[in-house]
């Protein structure tokens, strides 16, 4: 019953995260996200790429979803890239890219559920533990867009030129005006951190915070955007819930099998070493990811892998994140790859088109994933400073 209650609660936490993702694009709390962003890197080569990083990294510390900021941040961003010139296939790839720094940096739904469905890892010290590899990750991914940049000597970026610096009158006023939607990531973490509300009550407490600035202090939704956004909020879970399903019965199949034990028994047959274990399951659960979501991934294997890792002598809590990062990786590889279906459809384009322009990102993701593998205190340094572990 205990992986059911899990998934139960999971989707009801991606959903209010998808609504608050909608109902922040209706209520202009996202464009005022991204102006921010826009003021902090948007003078860099390429600036929309990096303001589309940023953006989704700011947008982590609200839904925890790569789904809802994919959603989110794609309904705007990508019409704006594509408006000045970008590719839609590349506008599409680096929103999916860095949408999945959203599962990574706190408050993220599936490190709440490895929590609960591994007592030797608590809640609170994963949320530390990714702060720093979600932060770099959008670094990471800057440094692929000057890749990606230099290789093509610029011509993949129409916005390559100096653009001008905004006074110091209308940096203060765009941060002000942003203010009310950057302090939502501190209500959020920290009332989950507190123990004021669940993750499932954090989805409805964004929801409603976002109603309640959008409304009384914005001003900018009115009855049909607010249906409009409920509309695409109910297509946008169907879509999602639809692959999810499809892909379910492979999870059955697999427990059923009793695939997990014997996966597991082999790969410690194979290396007791802590290191060479860990990559052997990070290549598993890289190939498991292009055809299981992420959810059903960690209540299958998470109750396998972990206690092999405990007894190699291996941290757990760097496990926990190396595991999370690889699964959130898996959101863009293909077939499965949920955050390119989300996409697809905002760029008008194909799942194809999305993948053959995500080849830098996901290199540079792989090795900052492989960093955190070799050197465990890049994840651990940030939880072990604040006493968490």
């Amino acid at each position: 019953m205990k992986p059911r209650f899990c998934c139960r609660r999971y989707r009801e936490s991606g959903q209010l995260a998808i609504f608050a993702g909608r109902l922040m694009t209706a209520t202009g709390i996202t464009s005022r996200i991204i102006d921010f962003a826009n003021l902090l890197v948007g003078r860099l080569q390429a600036g929309l790429s990096h303001v589309n990083i940023v953006t989704s990294m700011l947008f982590a510390g609200i839904s925890g979803s790569a789904v809802a900021d994919t959603a989110s941040v794609g309904s705007v961003l990508i019409p704006a890239m594509e408006e000045e010139g970008y590719d839609s296939g590349y506008a599409s790839a680096i929103t999916c890219s860095s949408a999945i720094i959203g599962p990574i940096i706190p408050p993220s739904i599936i490190m709440i559920i490895f929590a609960i469905t591994i007592s030797e890892v608590g809640v609170s010290e994963l949320f530390i533990a990714g702060v720093v590899p979600g932060i770099l990750f959008g670094l990471g991914l800057m440094v692929a867009t000057y890749i990606v940049g230099w290789r093509t000597d610029w011509e993949s970026f129409p916005d390559v030129e100096e653009k001008e610096r905004p006074s110091r009158h209308e940096a203060l006023s765009i941060t002000k005006d942003a203010g009310l939607a950057l302090v939502m990531p501190v209500i959020i973490v920290g009332g989950i951190l507190s123990g004021v509300f669940t993750a499932t009550e954090a989805g409805a407490v964004a929801v409603s915070y976002t109603l309640l600035v959008g409304v009384l202090v914005y001003r900018e939704m009115d009855i049909q955007s607010f249906v409009e956004a409920s509309y695409k909020t109910v297509t946008m879970s169907g879509v999602t819930l639809f692959i999810i399903g499809a892909a379910r019965p492979i999870t059955y199949v697999m427990a059923i099998k009793a695939v997990p034990d014997a996966v597991g028994t082999f790969l410690f047959s194979v290396t007791q070493s802590p290191v060479l274990l860990i990559i052997l399951i990070v290549g598993v659960l890289a190939v498991l990811a292009m055809f299981i979501e992420s959810i059903a991934n960690i209540l299958l294997w998470a109750p396998i892998f972990t206690p092999l890792i405990i007894e190699a002598g291996a941290d757990p809590l760097h496990f926990a994140i190396v595991m999370i990062m690889t699964l959130a990786i898996g959101m863009i590889t293909p077939p499965l790859g949920v955050t390119l279906f989300v996409a697809a459809p905002i760029a008008d384009t194909n799942i194809e088109n999305i993948t053959k322009n995500l080849g830098w990102f996901f290199i540079l993701e792989a090795l900052i994933l492989f960093s955190i593998i070799l050197i465990p205190d890049i994840a651990l340094w940030l939880p072990r400073t604040l006493g968490y572990t």
